[in-house]
């Protein structure tokens, strides 16, 4: 029987990746990194946007049960009577309390009394890059709040003026879909809070800001857009871009009849 000879492998089969092959991987590795990175970026803020505006959402559903609770009026902005936290079981500890505004404090309250979940989470963002005065970046459950309320939420004095003291009436809000009551807002300096009012002044400086990092107030952190609650407890995104769309009724609730 003839048997053939099993051929030797050649010096090419058995030589490993040249440099220049090497290099070829790790430059296609690199490639696809480049490309994937931006893309889970955008994808992770797309998931970031929704949750806060879900969390809007679950703050507006709340706002609504308490007006429907109090003679059809949103919660103070700005008050001074205590609340009793005796019986009411809710995931922050008192000097936490004290560093949040009065408006966030009767939501909490209403929530826990009637067993909603408006704790910690509800009021903060994921996605938040926040640090203290030393430079640390915040542990995500150490912020405290990341939205703030815009003055359709105060109500009239006997000038006509909006107090944030004094409670508003919804029955006065002219246009509830168009007119923003909770917006995301940049934080306080160093805390662990955000800016929790926005006048109108403030937020027509911000929405003329070229770039959404020139803002001072309004916090345009996804896609350079600002998640707002509307009135009618829906929630919005208005991009930077479409900041001229704004206008000071847009704020402040009424006096939509002056436009023309």
């Amino acid at each position: 029987m003839t048997t053939h000879p099993t051929p030797k492998n050649s010096s090419a089969d058995q030589r490993g990746f040249t440099l220049i092959e090497l290099l070829v991987v790790i430059a296609i590795i690199g490639l696809l990194v480049s490309i994937t990175i931006p893309i889970y970026r955008v994808v992770n803020e797309g998931t970031n946007s929704a949750r806060s505006l879900a969390n809007l959402k679950n703050i507006g559903s709340t706002i609504s049960i308490y007006a429907s609770e109090n003679n059809n009026q949103l919660p103070l902005v700005e008050g001074f009577d205590p609340l009793d936290w005796t019986n009411v079981t809710i995931d922050l500890q008192e000097e936490e309390l004290e560093k949040l505004p009065y408006w966030t404090k009767q939501l909490m309250y209403l929530g826990s009394k009637s067993g909603s979940d408006l704790g910690r989470g509800v009021f903060t963002c994921p996605g938040l890059r926040w640090k203290d005065e030393s430079g640390k970046k915040y542990d995500p459950d150490d912020i405290l709040l990341a939205y703030g309320v815009t003055e359709a939420m105060s109500g009239f004095d006997e000038d006509d003026e909006l107090v944030p003291t004094l409670p508003r009436a919804v029955a006065s809000i002219e246009n509830k879909p168009n007119t923003i009551l909770v917006l995301e807002t940049k934080q306080d300096g160093t805390g662990p809070t955000s800016y929790s009012q926005v006048t109108w002044k403030e937020a027509m400086v911000d929405f003329d800001s070229k770039k959404a990092s020139e803002s001072k107030l309004v916090d345009f952190r996804f896609k350079k857009g600002v998640n707002c609650l509307m009135a009618d407890y829906s929630g919005r995104s208005i991009r930077l871009k479409n900041g001229s769309d704004v206008e000071e009724p847009n704020w402040t609730g009424y006096d939509y009849e002056s436009i023309e």
